[in-house]
């Protein structure tokens, strides 16, 4: 029977080279996300204040947009609880 061989510790902050690729294409992941997020979550906001130009230039008061958008997608004369949703 054969005597168990000891590792030596790594030094601190050292990494295999699977270990250390791993983590950096985690990062690296994340970050493309962050990046969509922050790109997509603009784009919809600058989409959405766009649609409400033409509402606020009406008279209309720009926090009654979506109660607007839910008269006019359900085709209601006047605003209904269902459009209020």
């Amino acid at each position: 029977m054969s005597e168990p061989t000891a590792v030596a510790p790594k030094p601190h902050g050292a990494h295999d080279a699977h270990g250390a690729h791993g983590a950096h294409a985690h990062h690296e992941e994340l970050a493309e996300r962050m990046i969509g997020g922050l790109f997509g979550g603009a784009t919809a906001t600058f989409a959405y204040d766009i649609s409400r130009l033409p509402i606020s230039m009406s008279g209309v008061p720009v926090f009654k947009a979506i109660s607007y958008f839910g008269t006019l997608i359900l085709d209601q004369a006047v605003p209904t609880g269902t459009s209020e949703i």
